[in-house]
């Protein structure tokens, strides 16, 4: 079944399922940045495996809109 909701997000959600433990520099935000790029466009989310989602936005209103629609996907 196809959404509306959820075609808002096609291509723009990257996982990523690898945990490098406790951070104590910048490695992992590095890691994070880079999977937001990937594939040369910028992501507009990026679910993490046990941690959650985290939003991209250019700012706070847009990234909550995201997250809000991003919640109704997940309900369909």
């Amino acid at each position: 079944m196809i959404h509306q909701n959820c075609l808002r997000y096609y291509q723009s959600i990257v996982y990523k399922d690898t945990f490098s433990g406790l951070v104590d520099n910048n490695t992992e935000g590095i890691e994070i940045a880079n999977y937001i790029k990937k594939g040369g466009k910028r992501a507009r989310a990026i679910m993490m495996a046990n941690h959650g989602v985290t939003m991209i936005g250019s700012n706070c209103a847009e990234a909550l809109e995201d997250l809000y629609y991003l919640e109704r996907a997940a309900m369909v």
